[in-house]
């Protein structure tokens, strides 16, 4: 027998329940107005199992859903895991080679810019590349107050981030995150990253950077679960 959310046995039993209805007496409205109530449930659940490919639509107690609609889906199956409300890095959920000391370390050693991806309030995803350092249990970058992040970010502040090189053997730390958005008082964040990526605050460059006046913003990332990779076995010989 076909599973319920197959969309070819919600057809037949749409047409089984039209023909029912076509036979039916003016005299039996209330009939008639329960089977046009079904009719209707099984045109919505038709809709929805084409929308989802075809799979058994449930109610869903996730509390991060999978992104596929918005607001949040509420009948899709596979949503995303419950993540605690309190995370950092040893705490976060971990896949992958790396303990979570390997993975301080490889987000400490490897300077180059982050890549976070995030959703915008259109529904489309971004991607940014940042500056970022590791402090304690949680990774910081900085970015102006006035760029088109920080209003993604506001209005939607779960993000996931990605940090590896182009030099083999490949390997890399990647993650989800929440982000919370602070002030950089007295530009004390781009500071530490220009020290981290350039060397010094006193090139032609970084003054120029620290002597913006448009306001800098901290974005502190909380994740809530990271994976490592790392392919040095697997290319030996490349």
């Amino acid at each position: 027998m076909r599973p319920m959310s197959d969309p070819g046995w919600e057809v037949c039993r749409l047409r089984t329940g039209a023909s029912r209805l076509a036979g039916c007496r003016l005299s039996s409205l209330p009939f008639v107005a329960r089977a046009l109530a079904v009719q209707g449930r099984l045109v919505l659940r038709l809709c929805a199992a084409a929308l989802h490919g075809h799979r058994a639509l449930r109610p869903c107690t996730a509390a991060v859903h999978c992104g596929l609609a918005r607001p949040p889906c509420t009948a899709h199956r596979r949503c995303s895991p419950v993540y605690p409300a309190s995370v950092s890095l040893s705490t976060a959920r971990a896949v992958g080679p790396f303990a979570a000391e390997q993975v301080a370390a490889f987000l400490d050693d490897t300077v180059i810019p982050l890549r976070l991806a995030a959703v915008a309030p259109s529904g489309w995803p971004v991607v940014v590349s940042l500056w970022f350092v590791r402090r304690d249990e949680e990774i910081v970058c900085a970015t102006q107050e006035s760029s088109s992040l920080v209003r993604v970010l506001a209005h939607e502040p779960r993000c996931a981030f990605e940090v590896s090189g182009e030099a083999l053997p490949y390997r890399g730390v990647r993650g989800r995150a929440r982000v919370t958005i602070e002030p950089d008082e007295n530009l004390a964040t781009l500071g530490e990253l220009i020290v981290r990526y350039t060397g010094t605050t006193e090139s032609p460059f970084a003054r120029a950077l620290l002597a913006r006046t448009t306001p800098e913003v901290v974005l502190r990332l909380d994740p809530v679960e990271v994976s490592s990779w790392d392919f040095a076995r697997r290319m030996k010989s490349a």
